[in-house]
């Protein structure tokens, strides 16, 4: 089975005609790295960090959460820098070929998505410092219950339990009833929300969320109808079967994955008060070419 493109267009014809898309994601993520690279964690002087932080004081525990305005700040940077690597990935990978990503696709643009969620919901602009700190809460607390459940390490589980004992006594101090489904992580009126619903704000379509979330989690682990639904299958001359891909295909990766990351990473950026004239240029740069590809197929 050959992996190449479909019906025989050159690999370069491929990249050739997804450049400027391309172009744009690199320069947005370049951009959005080195302002969050020379910035360090500092909020800028105006921003919705500086303004929890002087607000934060009734929420301040040495030992059960002593900075929680730095962690949101940690937490949302830490995921935007993941989510902009798997997205740069995705690049690099399509920019290298050929033969042409079939799989790996699929599975970087998941991963691009799912990084983006934390900065993006714990970044929000318009809420209430104490609905911040919970939301933290919740992001902290699933953190923790994952680890206490790497069993093959037992430093790690221990720390894992540690943690989310601790966090749990700080909500209860604060009175903040904390949701006992461990899929589903709630403190006080704050549900952290799963992927798809993430999704489901982002394209404005359940739907649409639904479908490109089970798609791209069943390619990402090995399901088989997922892999099979990944690939475009054509033949030539009759009898010899091409496995591949087309632009259409790894264009629609790119779109959905660039437009996720730029939303979580511009709320972090606003949020932190790190946003500049060169990454609003990015922005409205890749935001362009977006919205001519749509129009596009229109």
């Amino acid at each position: 089975m050959t992996n190449s493109p479909l019906n025989n267009v050159p690999y370069e014809q491929i990249v050739q005609t997804l450049r400027p898309l391309l172009d744009q994601i690199n320069q947005f993520i370049g951009a959005a790295q080195d302002v969050m690279n020379a910035r360090a964690g500092t909020p800028g002087a105006e921003s919705g960090m500086v303004d929890d932080i002087a607000r934060e004081q009734p929420f301040l525990d040495t030992e059960k959460m002593a900075e929680p305005i730095e962690h949101i700040a940690m937490n949302g940077s830490l995921s935007c820098f993941a989510a902009q690597e798997s997205l740069a990935s995705l690049v690099r990978l399509i920019e290298t070929g050929p033969p042409p990503p079939i799989f790996s696709a699929d599975v970087l643009c998941r991963s691009a998505i799912d990084s983006s969620r934390p900065a993006w919901w714990l970044t929000e602009a318009g809420l209430s410092t104490e609905r911040r700190v919970q939301r933290v809460v919740a992001e902290s607390l699933y953190s923790a219950t994952e680890m206490a459940k790497v069993t093959s390490e037992p430093g790690i589980k221990q720390r894992g339990i540690k943690i989310r004992d601790r966090l749990l006594a700080y909500a209860v101090e604060h009175d903040w009833e904390v949701g006992k489904d461990t899929n589903v992580v709630t403190v006080a009126a704050e549900v952290r929300p799963t992927v798809r619903k993430f999704l489901e704000a982002e394209f404005g379509d359940p739907a649409a969320a639904h479908v490109t979330w089970s798609h791209l989690s069943a390619v990402t682990h090995g399901t088989q109808y997922g892999l099979i639904q990944a690939m475009d299958i054509d033949s030539v001359d009759g009898n010899t079967a091409i496995m591949g891909t087309s632009t259409d295909t790894l264009s629609a990766r790119l779109e959905i994955a660039s437009s996720v990351v730029m939303s979580s990473t511009n709320r972090c950026l606003q949020y932190m008060g790190w946003a500049t004239e060169a990454t609003d240029a990015a922005t409205v740069g890749l935001m362009s070419e977006l919205r001519s590809r749509a129009l596009g197929r229109m």
